[in-house]
């Protein structure tokens, strides 16, 4: 009984009830439960119960509220069933207006948050973070990938793994990273699985544009799991793309206007620097120790220096052999193409313009060169003519080499302005020129006679002017008249023949004149006869001839005709030209002449 009494008595000494607040460690508790200079410890040994009662209060309401079947916290207001048993996730935390933390281990502080995965945390006004391990911080956020984590303000993260920061923005792939705000949202990959198109980064530059009262997303940066870097562009094809969009693309070094960089114009890619004086170069090595191999020249006549071959090849596709490869050659003005140097066909290179087209070429299989003939037959094959001009101390014209290349023995071209001609270096000198002005030809500065004629000489000595009759011979014969052939005798025409004396190989060219008839009293009377042509003996010639009839009363010769020449050659000795003829028919008169020319060959 004392005992009780003494238990009573300490408890009225301890707590002490002052306007309904009660008060631990003071006599003036300053709330309905004020505990003063000591600590206040709420237990439930174990772990969280598996089948929990309900909670003291439910529904909406001020409180702070320790759950010990789930080991949860509440402490704000509860604007409906949110802090019921049914939205109270074991080992979770939640603080501030009509927030939940339903998920096991998971926390939600603020205003109308969720917090609904497995250890999720939802902070700020009207954040949600729906699956297991996902946090949501800020406005309007929502975290509904496992493992994702949405920043900021009015942001989604809906991909596993999946990261928002900044406003208005969505990163939907697995492990996707969206900072900024505004960004594009036309992609459609699959939250749960990593596919190598999915962005996995993306720079947010879009906005709100008020005229139209509507989001205007787009994207600064956007990389994809592939590897492919966007700038401007939401779905690069290569390691980086740039937008579709005409302008400066890359500034490598510079701010203002002008600067070292990258552009792209109408189906033109440019590459530029800030300013005339400074050149573009091509080479390897590093920017220190750089090994140039081409450069463009932005200044001055020389707009490109190649170190180095330059190849060109046909570059049309599907291929086209009519479009050769080769360089055009504008006017000075730039006006329009005025020549093209390159390759004509498999086997010629050359120039082409103007009116012969490719007026130079050079066949590369033969090597051959053409200038007007665009398939030279010859080493140099000229169609039209050619002029070598003069220049001071050399006249023009062409040097020829010997066989071996090792000494130039002629040269064929003006001596002067007068005489054009050949010159020997062996001694001969200027032996054969003409005068351009009227035709005369000289033999070592000699023009000859008037109607001299030049003759050789031989191979070891220089030809010279002679007249005619010391060069061309001619022998004439008497006349065989009144021969009747008959029967089939062989008449020697002996006033006929000649003996000839020729010092030099020489050629004959022999004429002869035959007139044949025949006297007919009555009927027809035709005659001919055979002519045999001799030179030393030997047989060269034979001819037949016809005669004509002729009545008593007529004595005129009947047919006449002129025979030859005939052209033989002969070497120097004496040779004799004889004929002969002999009845065919009918037994004809004749008479015959003969003339021989002689002509040194």
């Amino acid at each position: 009984m004392k005992r009780a009494y003494l238990l009573v008595s300490v408890l009225f000494t301890a707590i002490t009830g002052f306007s309904q607040n009660v008060g631990i460690g003071t006599e003036s508790p300053k709330a309905r439960l004020h505990v003063s200079d000591s600590s206040v410890v709420f237990s439930a040994n174990g772990l969280a119960l598996a089948a929990p009662g309900n909670t003291p209060v439910t529904g909406t309401g001020r409180r702070m509220m320790w759950f010990a079947d789930k080991a949860a916290f509440r402490a704000g207001y509860a604007s409906g069933t949110e802090w019921d048993l049914t939205s109270l996730g074991k080992y979770s935390f939640a603080s501030g207006y009509g927030v939940t933390a339903s998920g096991d281990f998971s926390s939600s502080t603020g205003l109308n948050n969720i917090a609904s995965g497995m250890a999720s945390t939802a902070i700020g006004i009207n954040a949600q973070a729906t699956k297991d391990f996902s946090h949501a911080y800020g406005s309007v956020v929502f975290a509904t990938g496992n493992s994702s984590m949405a920043l900021g303000n009015q942001s989604f993260a809906s991909g596993d793994n999946a990261i928002t920061l900044g406003t208005n923005i969505v990163s939907k792939a697995n492990g996707g990273l969206v900072v900024g705000m505004y960004n594009n949202v036309d992609d459609a990959p699959d939250p749960l699985t990593a596919a190598q198109s999915d962005r996995i980064f993306q720079i947010g530059n879009g906005y709100y544009d008020l005229n139209i009262d509507d989001e205007v997303r787009k994207n600064a940066v956007t990389v994809l799991r592939n590897g492919n870097v966007g700038i401007g562009t939401n779905n690069p094809g290569s390691l980086l793309s740039f937008a579709d969009l005409t302008g400066d693309k890359i500034s490598l070094y510079g701010s203002g206007p002008a600067h070292y960089g990258f552009g792209i114009q109408s189906a033109l890619l440019q590459v530029y620097t800030d300013a005339a004086a400074a050149n573009i170069a091509f080479g390897y090595g590093s920017s220190t120790a750089f090994t140039e191999r081409m450069r463009i020249q932005n200044s001055g006549t020389d707009g490109m220096i190649l170190k180095g071959r330059l190849s060109l090849k046909n570059g049309t596709s599907p291929l086209d052999v009519s479009q050769t490869p080769g360089i055009w050659l504008y006017k000075p003005d730039n006006s329009a193409p005025l020549s093209f140097i390159g390759t004509e066909t498999s086997q010629n290179v050359g120039f082409y313009g103007g009116p012969r087209g490719w007026g130079f070429t050079y066949d590369a299989i033969n090597s051959r060169v053409g200038i007007g003939a665009n398939n030279p037959a010859y080493i140099l094959d000229v169609n039209g003519r050619m002029r070598i001009r003069h220049v001071t101390g050399e006249e023009p014209g062409i040097w020829l080499n010997n066989s071996t290349n090792t000494g130039t023995p002629a040269f064929i071209g003006l001596q002067n302005n007068d005489q054009v001609g050949f010159y020997g270096t062996g001694g001969a000198g200027w032996d054969l020129t003409m005068n351009v002005n009227n035709g005369a030809l000289s033999l070592n500065g000699s023009a000859g006679n008037s109607k001299q004629l030049l003759m050789s000489n031989g191979p070891t000595s220089p030809p010279a002017w002679t007249s005619a009759a010391n060069i061309m011979q001619t022998f004439q014969s008497g006349t065989v008249s009144l021969y009747q052939l008959t029967g089939n005798s062989v008449v020697d025409l002996s006033n006929a023949n000649q003996t000839i004396t020729i010092s030099v190989p020489s050629r004959l060219l022999i004429y002869s004149r035959a007139n044949t008839w025949k006297v007919c009293l009555a009927g027809a009377c035709a005659s001919k006869w055979r002519l045999e042509l001799f030179v030393d003996g030997v047989s060269r010639k034979v001819y037949g001839i016809d005669g004509v009839r002729y009545g008593v009363e007529n004595s005129s010769p009947g047919s006449d005709v002129t025979l030859g020449p005939e052209m033989i050659d002969v070497e120097p000795g004496i040779h004799n030209i004889t004929f002969t003829g002999m009845n065919s028919f009918n037994d004809p008169y004749v008479t015959f002449s003969s003339v021989i020319m002689v002509i040194p060959r």
